[in-house]
């Protein structure tokens, strides 16, 4: 992705950042869902924690057109 603003983006790219948007959060919401669960065992490990934090900065990264 370019670093262009929102409003210059065309409809293909804008659909393609929510896209990656969609699936980080995604990725978050379910760790976070996770870290509610009562059962420790069955509440996300520190690795699936910090995997789902670097989906997201990297989709956040690409779609600020700063990704390599």
């Amino acid at each position: 992705m370019s670093a262009r603003t929102w409003p210059e983006r065309s409809s293909l790219e804008r659909s393609v950042c929510a896209s990656i948007l969609l699936k980080a959060l995604q990725g978050l919401h379910g760790v976070c869902l996770g870290m509610e669960l009562e059962k420790e065992g069955k509440r996300p490990t520190t690795a699936q924690y910090q995997r789902a934090m670097q989906n997201a900065e990297r989709a956040l990264a690409t779609v600020n057109g700063s990704a390599a």
